[in-house]
């Protein structure tokens, strides 16, 4: 990352983008100083149903919102694509953590884009196998202004499946895998949220925002921070 900035090339970035503040800032000054954009993988906002969710959200479906719940049932840890080594996800020297870090990333930062805003508390949980072994389950809480993000995050499940709950003061919207619920609606999509773990049509509807951050650095800004 950092070699590609001084280039002065644009950095598109999957997880884990960085393990520590000290290299957050270097990368940020660095972005800042070479006016080029670092812009991590955000898939999980541009999957067909959470799309939908967001847009009903925004338009005062369910009025203020008030309170996330996400659910990611797991009863493993994804497969690598070279299997005679270890999984990257469960070594923190390469993931900075475990479950956490991988399915975390994505619900944190649903989260943070549903409700617009900084969170002012957190408050998590993990179970590690062993104590010096990456976490394979967590529950998180994560406090903003306007509401609570409720999260449950383990590889220790019997079945695989994700589940988003956005509660408003006017009513609800429920993700279940790949129907999507509201008071008056219930539409399923092709694929559930669980189907696969590559998930390319989700990354080539990113792709426009993405140009679009190469193009003006300030606009790729939030989703670095």
């Amino acid at each position: 990352m950092f070699d590609a900035l001084t280039r002065g090339w644009n950095v598109l970035c999957e997880k884990p983008l960085l393990l520590d503040l000290v290299e957050f800032e270097k990368a940020r000054n660095l972005a800042k100083e070479t006016n080029r954009a670092i812009v991590p993988v955000h898939n999980w906002k541009y999957a067909p149903i959470v799309r939908r969710a967001t847009e009903l959200s925004r338009s005062g479906t369910i009025g203020t919102l008030r309170g996330i719940e996400i659910e990611t049932l797991r009863f493993q840890d994804c497969a690598v694509a070279d299997p005679d080594h270890p999984n990257w996800r469960r070594d923190p020297a390469i993931a900075g953590g475990g479950i956490l870090m991988d399915h975390g990333w994505h619900a944190i930062y649903l989260a943070l884009h549903w409700f617009g805003e900084e969170p002012i508390d957190v408050h998590a949980s993990l179970h590690r196998p062993a104590p010096n072994e990456a976490e394979d389950e967590a529950k998180l809480e994560l406090r903003f202004p306007s509401g609570t993000a409720n999260i449950f995050l383990t590889w220790r499940a019997k079945l695989r499946r994700n589940k988003m709950r956005l509660v408003g003061d006017q009513g609800e919207i429920v993700i279940d895998d790949d129907t999507l619920k509201t008071a008056d609606d219930s539409v399923q999509f092709e694929n559930g949220l669980s189907t696969g773990s590559h998930h390319p049509d989700w990354f080539a509807a990113m792709l426009p925002d993405v140009i679009a951050g190469f193009r003006s650095p300030e606009i790729a800004l939030k989703s670095f921070e």
